[in-house]
C-alpha cells in the first residue's frame, strides 16, 4: 500500500471517479479505479485489518474507504470478519472472495506476475498484531524490485 499522497483514495480533491463497468463471467461490476486498488491491496496480503486500510490506504479518510468497502462487499466482492481481541477492541479484517479475486486476475486490473490471495486463513492460525502489511527488509528482498520497496518497516508500492 501506498503512503504517496497521489495514490491514496481519499478525496480525490472532491471530484468524484466515476465507476466503470468490469464484466466478468456474464455479471458486471460497477467498480471506480480506487475500489479496484484497494481489492489489489487486500489480495497481495490476503486479509488487512480495516485500520491498516484508512491509514495507508485512505490517508484516515473513514467516510471513503467505507463507501468503498460497502459497495465491495455488497457485490460480493470482498468480506470482512471481525475477531476478538482480549486486549483491544475487535478488529475488522478484510479479505477478497474467491469472485473478487477471479474479477481481478479476468480482467488484467493487476500485473500478471502479482500474486493475489483470497479468503481468511483458518481461524486457528495466529494473527499478528500488525495484519499482513509489516514487512522485514529480508521479506521485500523476495519480492519483484518494481513491485514492492521497504520503507521502515512498511511495505510501500514503488
Amino acid at each position: 500500500m501506498s503512503h504517496n499522497a497521489d495514490r491514496r483514495r481519499a478525496g480525490h480533491e472532491g471530484t468524484v471517479e466515476p465507476r466503470k463497468p468490469n464484466e466478468y463471467r456474464n455479471r458486471t461490476n460497477p467498480l471506480r479505479g480506487s475500489e479496484i486498488q484497494t481489492m489489489t491491496d487486500v489480495g497481495k496480503f490476503r486479509i488487512v485489518d480495516e485500520k491498516d486500510l484508512r491509514e495507508f490506504a485512505y490517508g484516515g479518510d473513514s467516510k471513503h474507504l467505507k463507501a468503498h468497502l460497502t459497495n465491495l462487499r455488497r457485490q460480493g466482492l470482498i468480506v470482512e470478519r471481525e475477531i476478538p481481541h482480549q486486549e483491544t477492541a475487535p478488529r475488522r479484517l478484510v479479505a477478497l472472495t474467491k469472485q473478487g479475486h477471479r474479477l481481478l486476475v479476468a480482467t488484467n486490473n493487476t500485473p500478471k506476475d502479482q500474486a493475489l490471495y483470497h479468503g481468511f486463513t483458518k481461524l486457528r492460525e495466529p494473527i499478528t498484531t500488525r495484519t499482513s502489511i509489516v514487512c522485514t527488509r529480508e521479506d521485500s528482498k523476495r519480492l519483484p524490485a518494481r513491485e514492492a520497496q521497504t520503507s521502515g518497516s512498511f511495505l510501500t508500492q514503488s
